[in-house]
């Protein structure tokens, strides 16, 4: 055999990466971007807040809460309405409400008031000041920021950066930090992605107070790190995500530059993106050509080519129906990849979830390096078997007929399938053809499957918020990194008690797959609306999927591996 480089990674690494990652994200945040493009006098951006969660009233109730003679507030300029929209037919959706304060002293001293309310709703605000300070820092490579200049090399040598802190920053906090680091000089706390730098004297005091972290109140050791070493790994970050990061500011920069129109005390902010464009219907002569071309070459002509082409499809065809008609066998995904290494479950499942349609799950077996695919539809399995090729990252694939790879395997490994596919024990009438293919996958025979359930509309859930979110929708697809015809518009539902509200969107993508978004926007942990982190959850599944019930529970059940390996996981486990 040729020899093959293994690559490891400090699992520590791979966490702080993914901090990384989430901070860069915040960076594409949209409604603080749109905040961001409203009028403000330049230099004076401290003088403004926008106050956000009470509702849509009129401009007279604001004018009058803000500014009337029997309102609480002293040294307010103006206050106006901040709405959204999309092209030039835009809905109009509030943003909030812009207050302009006579300084940036008379802004503090509103600031401290304690529980202001407006019509039994809490007056919540952004700092916009703040909103535009962190949009700025955000895109820098060094996204922190402190009092003695920029960060040189010397300097990020013998400075260490704590990624999060477990309790909010204060004087109390720092001085245990302080006690934590005693050999430091300095110790500063940058609330743009609430990063705290701590400055050693020199660099071989900071590596020691790296290398020897221990279990802290304050803090996990894994989020301490060198700052030399953070901005070298925020830099490919950043390359990695150079062309969306110039997108984006030239996007928002237009914006603020010809799509703001201010008319009395009403701010418009036009996002100027097309909707998505409907197809056009085909003409009626297109209609009678392709019908045309149906009937002149039919289904069963192609089938029977690609059979006589691909050895895999002709077993299919050959042995009859049978319940694992649904599952193809795929090998290959074990080969080291250029710039990539041996693919990770993870990369299998998204290569299935983003290059083939109709794909219900991928199961693993630990003892195989082959890789089962489940279709809807044994339709779907035999489109899937017929291409012409299966490539990964430009490795051919192999494909494998179930029932054959089995014949030859002992009766612990059939047994290990059986469990892993099907979720049942194995008998021998399992590698039987009956002659007639199974529909779907949804034999009822006594060696097929369960009968599906009621198929439901798929959706993602999103809450909470306080008000209805302009641009919740353009969030969710730049940080999934989804196609904008497979998310469908927010559908906006008050929650229990009237007060908040959440937002479902159908996904066009397999239910599968949605489970996996799920999981990662919710370890994106995406702020919206003050930083208030999102939270999602999969709606409208199938109840197995969604109910996590005895019969979910069953269905997640992995073989006894007999300790030899670590069990694998499938695609319902993302």
């Amino acid at each position: 055999m040729g020899e093959q480089v293994l690559r490891s990674q400090l699992l520590s690494g791979l966490i702080q990466s993914k901090i990384l990652r989430r901070q860069l994200n915040l960076a594409f945040a949209h409604n603080f971007r749109l905040m961001a493009c409203a009028p403000m006098e330049e230099g004076k951006e401290d003088s403004y807040l926008l106050v956000y969660g009470i509702g849509r009233p009129t401009d007279e109730e604001l004018q009058e809460y803000f500014l009337g003679l029997e309102s609480q507030f002293e040294g307010i300029v103006s206050a106006k309405t901040v709405v959204t929209g999309r092209g030039e037919e835009g809905q109009g959706k509030m943003l909030g409400v812009l207050v302009k304060f006579e300084s940036k002293v008379a802004l503090e001293k509103f600031t401290r008031l304690k529980e202001l309310k407006y019509k039994e709703q809490v007056v919540r605000f952004n700092l916009m000041g703040e909103v535009v300070k962190r949009n700025d820092v955000r895109l820098r490579k060094a996204n922190y920021v402190v009092d003695d200049g920029p960060t040189t090399q010397q300097l990020s040598g013998r400075r260490v950066i704590v990624l999060r802190i477990k309790e909010d920053y204060s004087p109390e906090i720092e001085g245990k930090l302080k006690a934590q680091f005693p050999e430091a000089k300095d110790v500063r706390h940058c609330t743009v992605d609430k990063l705290t730098v701590v400055t050693f004297p020199n660099q071989e005091v900071a590596h020691k107070a790296v290398r020897n972290q221990a279990e802290s109140d304050l803090y996990s050791p894994v989020n301490v790190m060198l700052v030399s070493e953070y901005l070298e790994a925020r830099e490919k970050l950043m390359e990695e995500e150079a062309d969306r990061m110039e997108k984006t500011k030239t996007k928002y920069e237009n914006i603020k530059n010809s799509c703001v129109k201010v008319e009395g005390n009403k701010i418009t902010i036009t996002d100027p993106n097309p909707k998505i464009k409907e197809k056009k219907p085909k003409k009626e002569d297109e209609k009678k050509k392709e019908v045309a071309a149906k009937k002149e070459v039919p289904e069963t002509v192609v089938v029977a080519k690609t059979a006589a082409a691909n050895p895999t499809m002709k077993k299919r065809m050959n042995r009859g129906g049978n319940v694992f008609d649904s599952f193809i066998g795929v090998r290959g995904f074990n080969q080291y990849i250029k710039n990539m290494g041996k693919a990770s479950d993870m990369d299998v499942c998204n290569y299935f979830i983003h290059n083939h349609k109709d794909v219900a799950d991928v199961k693993f077996v630990n003892w195989t390096d082959i890789v089962f695919a489940k279709f809807k539809t044994v339709e779907a399995a035999d489109r899937f078997c017929s291409l012409s090729y299966h490539m990964f990252y430009g490795i051919d694939l192999s494909l494998h007929d179930v029932p054959t790879f089995l014949q030859k395997k002992t009766d612990q490994q059939k047994e290990d399938v059986a469990r892993t596919l099907l979720g049942k024990k194995y008998n021998e009438k399992m590698l039987e053809g009956s002659g007639n293919r199974v529909a779907n996958g949804a034999a009822t025979t006594e060696n097929g499957g369960a009968k599906p359930g009621p198929p439901r509309t798929p959706e993602v859930e999103l809450a909470a918020f306080s008000s209805k979110v302009e641009g919740i929708r353009s969030l969710f697809i730049e940080n999934l990194h989804l196609d904008e015809e497979v998310v469908g518009q927010p559908k906006w539902m008050k929650m229990s008690g009237g007060v908040d509200f959440k937002a479902r969107m159908v996904i066009k993508l397999e239910e599968n797959a949605l489970g996996y978004l799920v999981k990662k926007w919710n370890d994106l942990e995406v702020a919206v609306e003050g930083e208030t982190v999102v939270k999602a959850e999969l709606a409208g599944a199938t109840p197995a999927k969604a109910g996590g019930g005895a019969a979910a529970k069953r269905g997640r059940r992995r073989p006894n591996n007999g300790g030899n390996k670590r069990a694998k996981i499938s695609l319902e486990d993302y």
